[in-house]
């Protein structure tokens, strides 16, 4: 039996020398950090947002449409996102409403909703934009009456 290269022979076995075994770690967390940077979620940081409430003022029971405006860096619209938003009051005990967004004109995103009670609101979007990155905004509506 021929010898492996890198490797010696001990006690019947043979053995991969330190070179050897360093060369094959080094390869294996390179291959692991490629793997991670593949995975890792892209930020969403570099999009701007705006919020507009039709009417500016929500009154309870009142439709309400609440619409998310999306631009790139550039100051582009940012088209195709898919897109959830979320309203909830500060009551306890009260379920959120939720509705998908529809793109209206390009980069705005718009819900109609009934706010339910007075008080404060919380309208959260999330969703994902059309090259895979995640987004989350927020903005608070205070004293619906």
């Amino acid at each position: 039996m021929g010898r492996l290269p890198g490797a010696r022979r001990r006690r019947g076995r043979y053995r991969l020398t330190a070179g050897v075994r360093t060369v094959r770690a080094a390869l294996l967390l390179a291959l692991l950090a490629s793997c991670v940077s593949c995975h890792a979620p892209r930020s969403s940081d570099d999009v701007t947002s705006t919020w507009v409430l039709d009417p500016a003022a929500p009154r309870t029971g009142a439709e309400t449409r609440i619409i998310l405006v999306l631009r790139d860096p550039a100051g582009a619209p940012i088209r195709n996102a898919t897109l959830q938003m979320a309203a909830r009051t500060s009551l306890q005990g009260m379920a959120p409403i939720v509705a998908d967004a529809i793109e209206t004109v390009p980069g705005s995103y718009a819900v109609d909703v009934q706010l339910t009670t007075g008080g404060d609101w919380t309208v959260v979007a999330s969703g994902t934009l059309a090259d895979g990155r995640r987004l989350t905004r927020s903005v608070d509506v205070k004293n619906v009456r």
